[in-house]
């Protein structure tokens, strides 16, 4: 069973809501783009895992996309877990740029190569590692100190990019893989741990347990690039030439650059200001984010689309919803 499929990353969501309301000139434009870039890619090569997942998705066992767990003050988070009745598996799923990737063992070094340049990178194996212990450690903490085994593996999605290790690493020969290779080991695995650890109704017990527990990410992406707000376009975006601000006519959003007419534009722009500020508002800041003057209009379009609300009148604070 798939437990937590695979969605698009908040992150990804709030830095193309952010790209898209900075003038081509900004200089931390260069910057936020070469970041979505890598984002987007590690998003592919997770959704290029999905078919082999699918492939061995059953009742007996829950898996779980991206998910973010607290232990302490520190969040880690887990690209595939697999949960079975008699081990645990976790999938550390990489889309490397480049014509190589080298596993070494001394130092426990990796390196890449792109455009015949090499440079040293943080080892995924040494990542991948570190959630396991990260998971145990909130196991633990939950009080499941039932010893499980747990397996570990590093998914090169890039097809295109050669894997090569040191002579004396057989942990990289092991434990690094291709997408195609995600069945034989989990069949290696099945073949390997045969003594039950939890019920059916433990396991379930147990994935509920994690769902609720997972912790999205939001972060602030305007701080993080140290973006003032007034480097920020507002208004309501055109659906059809992304112009702002749509003007309010008569019930509808009208574009005054493409005459295009629309009834629910501001349904994106109410995402945007979640992607960039969060999700408390004001009527005043909407008004100035959809840069619209009449707080009537304000107050309709917040209390149909709040999930919650506290204080009264001017000092209303409405809590927007996170769509993921």
């Amino acid at each position: 069973m798939i437990k937590m499929p695979l969605k698009v990353p908040l992150i990804i969501k709030q830095l193309e809501a952010l790209k898209q309301r900075l003038y081509q000139n900004h200089p931390k434009l260069p910057q936020i783009e070469y970041d979505l870039a890598k984002r987007w890619r590690g998003y592919r090569g997770e959704k290029a895992i999905q078919y082999y997942l699918k492939l061995i998705d059953d009742s007996d066992l829950y898996i779980f996309n991206n998910l973010r767990l607290k232990i302490k003050d520190t969040f880690f988070e887990i690209d595939t877990l697999i949960l079975t009745s008699y081990y645990f598996l976790i999938f550390q799923v990489k889309n490397y740029r480049g014509e190589e990737i080298s596993f070494e063992n001394y130092f426990n070094q990796c390196t890449r190569t792109i455009n015949g340049q090499r440079e040293t990178i943080d080892d995924p194996l040494l990542q991948a590692k570190r959630h396991k212990i990260l998971l145990i450690n909130w196991l633990n903490k939950n009080k499941i100190t039932m010893f499980i085994p747990m397996e570990e593996f590093v998914v090169i999605s890039n097809s295109k990019c050669l894997i090569t290790t040191s002579p004396n690493h057989p942990t990289a020969r092991q434990k690094v893989i291709r997408p195609t290779g995600i069945l034989s080991k989990v069949e290696w695995c099945n073949s390997k741990h045969m003594e039950t650890k939890f019920s059916n109704k433990e396991l379930r017990k147990l994935a509920n347990s994690l769902l609720k527990n997972h912790v999205t990410e939001l972060p602030n992406v305007l701080e993080y690039y140290q973006i003032p707000d007034e480097d920020i376009i507002k208004g309501i975006s055109c659906p059809k030439c992304s112009f702002k601000p749509m003007v309010k006519i008569k019930g509808y959003w009208k574009c005054t650059n493409c005459s295009t007419l629309s009834k629910n534009a501001y349904l994106k722009g109410i995402k945007d200001y979640v992607y960039l500020y969060g999700q408390e508002i004001t009527n005043k800041q909407l008004r100035d984010f959809f840069q619209i003057s009449s707080r009537y209009v304000a107050k309709d379009i917040l209390q149909e689309n709040c999930v919650n609300s506290s204080g009264k009148n001017s000092q209303t604070i409405y809590i927007l919803p996170l769509l993921e």
